[in-house]
């Protein structure tokens, strides 16, 4: 929370007042002293600046004043007088002006010279006209400058300062901006301008205000239009002083450009432009896509335009004016990470894990199709990771990819590898964890005979035969005997050799009963220990059985006694000097697994060529391994519980609390019914029927009564995938089917999957083809829906990468951000409430276009809809998306999960009280509310009129609508910006959707996807069940379900790149700005906007205890449990890295 003592002291927002001299000794008698801010003596002076830590973008737009010495007096005195203005300049990797050559000399001549940097003040005013001989009526005064210097640098090696002093004339009234010329031969990034006095004919301190920058300049070389930074306070279009506007006109015309040309990347041109650069036809045929945006078949979103030459292939489906998708793609300078984020999680980072980890992935996996073979090799990839190539992976990726880069050297070890049991490779997902009874049954080819059938002349043989096998009951026993007797279990201890193994004797006893072994006949022990027998067994020698139990010979052969005494007497030792700590336990399930898979590497020199000879199922001998290893971080749901994923409960709660909670509904019609047209897809009506639900739950109520009581909800991938399945089946590697998931409402708020349905449509050649699967009770059943469900998890994680997170934050944000710059003045006040939230997010939606969402990117080879992905984006968009209902409220009545009810809290009263996503997110939607209604209650407070009237304020909305998502402009439900109301509630949805619901769909990734099992990407194969699947499949399935199933996973490439590129989207960058964490230096000049800033940031940190509370509220069981992850997605702060939780201002990774 800010220090309210700290900004108590905060004088009002106005740039300096240059009319006059506050350093100058009192003026005369007859001339008054006048505070612009209060009423306080000039002697009241505030020197404490707003702490701000910003080092991303801002543009110019970020330009503000900020006033540290506040009272300004007025003097009859005409003579001009002198500031100091230093310039601070960040500086580059590498030294202030890293670049090498012949501009490197240019330009530190010009250091030199004094001539590298030109800085002029612009007055707020226009000339008087009669007050001075020297004015020119009613045009701008004349802006004064001088060159800067570089000074010497300081102990900060991160800034470089550049000073100028600068003449103004007596009447030359408040300083505006500050234009800004940069005669270097590269861009410079310009932090802020600080101006103060110059004076030394007294003891009054120099007087100073901050212009904010956060800006890169161009070098004059590149453009000569000079740069303008504005003063901190902000202004309505019609309130502009006469002596900026057309300053800040002609600032809005150079961001807007003329739409023509190949941007540069030292533009700062915002303009518009459809997705028309994500295939590449010249580079292959086979990727050419069809361009979104623009028709009404493929609606979308626009893009930043730039202007990159047309491709010279033109493919079938596609568009001639593709861009080609050569050079780098282009954004408006300020949107560019900053240095932070370019170190710690960058574009290079980014980069790195798609052109260097990615194709060592793939050099490392030959197979592009090779799939997991049990679930075990999932496990690995956590514990022991994937060896890649150490020549294809650099220093760098030790440096920049730590979660995952692991480095092994020097191994040349013995491994102890266990052969996977036949009962745990076959039923391995047994997860109920009982045993399974085998009976065995032993047939036998000769006559049997009943005592009192057996001949006479064998009667005789076959009672002394027996005898013979009883013995007498004395004596030890020796190794060819073949004699069968009992004894109690009295060898268990040693206490002849440690007075600690002792052991008591089992059987023979009431308090130790047990089942009795066969007799040996050794000595009795010579120590008696407390609780022990005297009748107790010494443990010397060999362990008698009668000779015909003994292995055979080619059993002994194989794993013969002697074997496994070498494992006892050998192998043992090397274990325990390998895994030192003797205590330490398995900490997971894959831990017990990875001795089945990887095994445990022992010192070569402890075990000998003995072991090689005669254990070769356990011992493998690993050489020249110098590799680098790619090893994941334990996702936070496995490790709290392995088996979680595998649960129709977690499946259930995930819906509400998961990555993507925000596709659950109510049902509030039955039957189902598809909106698509019959004629094409086949028949409307869903498969589930009323006596499918009915006999379900078990006849507790009607469908009618669960219709009324809000016990059915639905998860509906039906209408927006059907369209699809034939086009995607046609493709190798992956299938599709349209589904739906059923959900029935427990009184505990839980929801339990009953039924999940998936349709192929029909064909030409084949009619619709539909299945309803429901949790069984017999093996068939299970692993049938176990196959189904996976399948919807495939759905539910292409609809949440593709619809959820890109296209209802990424995609749908950006036209907000073009817009906003365009046609919002940085001097108004809805852009500084705007700016924080837009920043890196241009940035990071180029590096989709390049690498995630391109043709042949991450997206489209790892999920199931492949080359389809973004058409179907555009489906949804064109379906499914509306402005209106992006705010949570809206979106949450829409879908049945809350009613509107003015006595609840928020306004709405929740379908399902347990509904974390929903429940946690009106807690930041309410308080980003109560932000924005201050905000603009504090400039709008001219009411309708005053929003109305604001050209720039409509000019932004309109073109957002008609141009930004152009596709819908003519759709009813866009809201008119017509009020203060209205204004708040589009401002109010745009922050909420860059920042709670982007917080929501992203930073939970890792943890929920990354043991891909939980949310594979794909599915690969179609169900052995589907009509005309062969039967070889139904077949395997029969015999081995698990192997199925893991073949409809994801491939071992698919699985690992993308849990690489998700443990990077999940990370959070130390240098991440979260919602109410700082103010903007323009908040924190205004005395209403920063007490009402204070009372939004100590609303956040509320909000954090208040989750913290519900995650340990054991009555909240779908965020509170055994083994559940508990729901922190909407915490607003966060340390850097994978953690969970944090909701940054901006669509920010």
């Amino acid at each position: 929370m800010l220090n309210p003592s700290l900004h108590a002291t905060l004088n009002q927002s106005s740039p300096l007042h240059l009319c006059s001299l506050p350093w100058r000794p009192a003026p005369p008698a007859e001339v008054k002293p006048i505070s612009l801010f209060s009423p306080a003596a000039p002697s009241s002076f505030c020197r404490r600046k707003v702490a701000r830590r910003r080092t991303g973008s801002g543009g110019i737009k970020c330009g503000a004043a900020e006033a540290d010495e506040a009272v300004v007096s007025v003097t009859k005195k005409r003579t001009p007088t002198k500031v100091k203005a230093v310039a601070t300049v960040k500086l580059a990797v590498g030294g202030i002006f890293s670049h090498v050559g012949i501009t490197r000399g240019l330009d530190d001549i010009a250091d030199v010279l004094g001539r590298s940097l030109y800085l002029e003040l612009l007055s707020t005013e226009l000339d008087a006209g009669k007050l001075s001989e020297l004015a020119e009526t009613g045009l701008e005064k004349k802006a004064t400058g001088n060159y800067a210097h570089r000074a010497r640098l300081g102990g900060d090696k991160e800034e470089g300062k550049y000073e100028s002093e600068i003449e103004i004339e007596y009447d030359f009234g408040e300083i505006g901006a500050v234009l800004v010329t940069n005669e270097h031969h590269k861009e410079i990034y310009l932090k802020d301008i600080v101006i103060h006095t110059i004076d030394r004919s007294d003891n009054h301190e120099a007087k100073a205000l901050t212009v904010h920058c956060h800006s890169w300049v161009h070098s004059k070389f590149d453009n000569k239009e000079k740069r303008i930074f504005f003063a901190t306070k902000s202004y309505l279009p019609s309130e502009t002083p006469s002596g900026l506007r057309r300053y800040r006109e002609k600032e809005l015309a150079l961001l807007r450009g003329d739409g023509t040309g190949e941007r540069k990347t030292f533009e700062r041109i915002y303009d518009y432009d459809v997705y028309n650069d994500l295939g590449d036809p010249d580079a292959d045929a086979d990727k050419a896509r069809p361009i979104l945006g623009g028709s009404k078949e493929l609606p979308y979103p626009r893009r930043c335009r730039t202007g990159r030459d047309r491709t010279k292939k033109v493919r079938i489906g596609t568009d001639p004016l593709s861009e080609k998708r050569g050079g780098s793609f282009y954004i408006p300078r300020d949107e560019a990470f900053s240095e932070v984020k370019n170190q710690q999680f960058s574009t290079k980072t980014l980069r790195s894990v798609l052109h260097a980890l990615v194709p060592s992935i793939n050099s490392a996996l030959v197979d592009k199709r090779l799939g997991f073979p049990y679930f075990t090799a999932i496990d690995s990839l956590f514990n022991e990771g994937i060896s890649l190539p150490s020549e294809s992976v650099g220093s760098f990726f030790r440096s920049f990819i730590p979660r995952l880069i692991k480095v092994i050297s020097e191994v040349d070890d013995v491994l102890l590898r266990f052969e996977i049991p036949e009962m745990m490779d076959s039923m391995t997902l047994n997860l109920t964890l009982k045993f399974n009874l085998i009976s065995f049954q032993f047939c036998v080819d000769d006559a049997s005979y009943l005592p009192s059938e057996t001949p006479s002349g064998l009667r005789r043989y076959r009672e002394k035969e027996l005898a013979l096998l009883r013995g007498d009951g004395t004596g030890e026993r020796k190794t060819f005997e073949r004699i069968y007797d009992y004894d109690v279990y009295n060898d268990l201890g040693d206490p002849d050799a440690d007075a600690d193994k002792a052991r008591p004797i089992l059987g023979g006893s009431k308090e130790l009963p047990y089942p009795r072994r066969c007799r040996t006949g050794r000595d009795r022990t010579k120590k008696v220990r407390i609780g022990t027998d005297p009748l107790s067994e010494k443990r010397g020698g060999s362990f008698y059985i009668p000779r015909d139990e003994a292995f055979s010979e080619v059993k002994n052969q194989q794993f013969s006694t002697k074997t496994l005494r070498s494992v006892l007497h050998a192998l043992v030792p090397s274990i325990n000097s390998a895994l030192v700590d003797k205590r330490l336990g398995f900490p997971y399930f894959t831990a017990i697994d990875s001795l089945f898979n990887e095994g445990i590497s022992l010192p070569s020199e402890s075990v000998g060529s003995f072991f090689r000879s005669f254990i070769p199922r356990l011992i493998k001998v690993i050489s020249e391994v110098d590799d680098v290893l790619l090893r994941f971080e334990i996702p936070e749901m496995m490790d709290r519980d392995k088996f979680s994923w595998f649960r129709d409960e977690e499946f259930s709660r995930q819906t509400l609390a998961g990555v993507n909670p925000l596709c659950i509904q109510l049902i509030r019609e039955f039957p189902i019914v598809s909106k698509l047209d019959p004629d094409i897809y086949g028949p409307a009506e869903s498969g589930i029927t009323k006596e499918h639900i009915e006999r379900e739950i078990k006849g507790i109520m009607t469908v009618e009564e669960a219709l009324k009581e809000k016990k059915l909800f639905i998860l509906d991938y039906h209408d927006v995938f059907l369209p699809f399945v034939h086009k995607v089946r046609q493709l190798e590697n992956t299938t599709l089917y349209a589904s739906r998931t059923v959900f029935f409402l427990t009184p505990d708020d839980t929801l339990r999957p009953i039924f999940i349905e998936l349709t192929r449509p029909k064909s030409p050649s084949t009619p619709q083809w539909r299945r309803v699967f429901s949790h069984c009770w017999d093996a068939t059943g299970t692993w049938l829906w176990r196959l189904a469900r996976a399948h919807v998890g495939a759905h539910d994680s292409g609809f949440h990468q593709l619809v959820s997170h890109w296209l209802r934050t990424h995609s749908a944000a950006e036209p907000y951000i073009i817009a906003a710059n365009r046609q919002l003045s940085a001097l108004h006040p809805i852009y500084r409430l705007l700016h924080p939230h837009f920043r890196f997010t241009m940035e990071i939606n180029a590096l989709a276009r390049e690498y995630l969402i391109s043709a042949g990117g991450i997206i489209e080879v790892s999920f199931s809809p492949e080359r389809y992905s973004m058409e179907l984006s555009s489906a949804a968009y064109d379906q499914l998306w509306r402005f209106d209902m992006e705010a949570l409220p809206a979106d949450l009545v829409r879908r049945g999960m809350a009613v509107e009810d003015p006595s609840a809290e928020h306004g709405l009263r929740l379908t399902i009280k347990d509904y974390p996503y929903a429940a946690d997110g009106l807690l930041v939607w309410s308080a980003i509310k109560q932000w924005v209604t201050d905000y603009v209650s504090h400039y709008y407070s001219g009411g309708a009129a005053a929003v109305s009237d604001d050209n720039e304020l409509q000019a932004w909305w309109s073109e957002i609508r008609n141009v930004g998502h152009g596709d819908k402009k003519d759709e009813p439900w866009w809201p008119e910006l017509d009020t203060p109301e209205s204004l708040i509630g589009v401002l109010t949805t745009i922050i909420w959707t860059v920042s709670g619901h982007h917080a929501a769909v992203n930073f939970g990734q890792y943890h929920y996807a990354g043991y891909f099992p939980n949310r594979p990407t794909v599915t690969r194969i179609n169900l052995p069940v589907e009509e005309g699947e062969p039967v070889e499949r139904l077949n395997r399935f029969l015999t081995k379900p698990e192997s199925v199933l893991l073949e409809s996973f994801p491939s071992q490439i698919q699985a690992t790149v993308v849990m690489s590129v998700l443990d990077i989207l999940s990370c959070h960058s130390p240098d991440e700005e979260y919602l109410g964490g700082e103010p903007e230096p323009a908040w924190a000049a205004d005395p209403t906007l920063r007490a009402a800033f204070v009372r939004f940031s100590g609303r956040m940190k509320e909000i954090e205890g208040i989750i913290d509370g519900r995650n340990a509220d054991m009555n909240l069981k779908n965020r509170c449990g055994a083994g559940i992850v508990p729901y922190e997605l909407f915490k607003p702060f966060s340390d850097a890295g994978v953690t969970g939780k944090g909701v940054p201002n901006s669509i920010s990774i």
